[in-house]
């Protein structure tokens, strides 16, 4: 029987498709193209959805010289650039992009491409960006509210806390459709609660939350029905915020995590104050807790004792743990998980 050596102009198209898949669209260029004609028909097919990944300028330089002018801008689904001030791509003649992620994007540049008149049909958007003014968060979070096809936003505008002023700033009439809200800003509480009406779609929240007395109105809260997951990062969050979030925002969750720290609320280690809020959350399944109190004053043991106590005969998710400073102060620790 005479062997044949197979060569790659032997492979089957569905093969090389499903070797493109894994690939983002340089590493397939830089590999693959004009190896053969066939190939570089399979690489430009407009069914052959591609990926892009930018993490230089040299990257972005390939990508524009090189690739863009073989490729048609509808094959691109999914792009993510890092230090994408450098970068001159018009993200708005990729008309099938699904995915954006942008890593240390100018401030002045995120702001343009959210003004536009043309609008990106997103299902996914991540970036992180430097921006200082609560103005200029107000419109970016009032532009993504308005993309209608946008399903899961993660943002970081990295300096300060979101802290939303006046009445207006969202306009009532706007509903999002976000189903999955990822920040790692710290948001202030009432401003959450300000942005809560809006996103009545909202499954999965995971949020930095912290206590501002600068911010400070009344609030219509409405009840996020379909929310189930929450993971919240507290930093000097009263206990009645948090009360007042579980029970007239989200009665329906079903998993819980806490993580932060709080100061010199002493609702927090009340016993009765955590068995009420489960009491409030009917449907929960799975609960985690991880916070640290700190304590202005030093507490007495007795004082110490009778807390732990408590936790340990009232209810049994959450346990209480102490540290002892330098300084003489205490730490508690509030864990649990179940």
């Amino acid at each position: 029987v005479e062997s044949h050596m197979m060569t790659i102009n032997d492979l089957y198209d569905d093969l090389w498709l499903e070797i493109f898949e894994f690939l983002y669209i340089n590493e397939i260029f830089h590999s693959f193209w004009n190896i053969n004609s066939n190939v570089n028909r399979l690489i430009t097919d407009h069914r052959q959805k591609l990926h892009a990944f930018m993490i230089s300028e040299e990257s972005q330089d390939y990508f524009n010289l090189t690739i863009l002018p073989n490729i048609h801008s509808d094959q691109l689904i999914l792009l993510k650039l890092k230090y994408c001030y450098k970068n001159q791509i018009n993200l708005y003649e990729f008309k099938n992009l699904q995915s954006l992620t942008l890593f240390n994007i100018d401030s002045t540049r995120l702001k343009s491409l959210f003004m536009q008149k043309q609008s990106i049909k997103l299902k996914y958007l991540c970036f992180n960006v430097l921006i200082v003014d609560n103005k200029d968060k107000s419109k970016i979070l009032k532009s993504l509210l308005k993309m209608t096809t946008l399903k899961t936003c993660q943002f970081n505008f990295i300096a300060g806390k979101i802290g939303l002023t006046g009445k207006n700033i969202i306009s009532s009439s706007i509903l999002s459709n976000i189903e999955n809200l990822i920040t790692e800003s710290d948001f202030v509480t009432t401003s959450l609660f300000k942005l809560i009406p809006h996103l009545p779609k909202l499954h999965y929240l995971n949020i930095h939350l912290q206590c501002d007395d600068r911010y400070k109105s009344d609030i219509t809260l409405n009840s996020l029905l379909n929310l189930k997951i929450l993971k919240l990062y507290l930093s000097h969050v009263s206990f009645n915020h948090l009360k007042l979030l579980f029970k007239s925002v989200c009665s329906n969750l079903q998993i819980l995590m806490l993580n932060g720290w709080i100061t010199n609320d002493l609702q927090y280690l009340s016993s009765e104050n955590w068995i009420n809020i489960f009491k409030l959350l009917k449907n929960l399944q799975k609960f985690k807790i991880n916070l640290t109190y700190h304590t202005w004053r030093r507490l007495t043991t007795e004082e110490i004792n009778r807390i732990i106590t408590d936790f340990e005969h009232y209810q049994q998710k959450i346990r209480v743990s102490q540290w002892q400073k330098s300084n003489g102060k205490n730490d508690l620790y509030l864990i649990g998980e179940y």
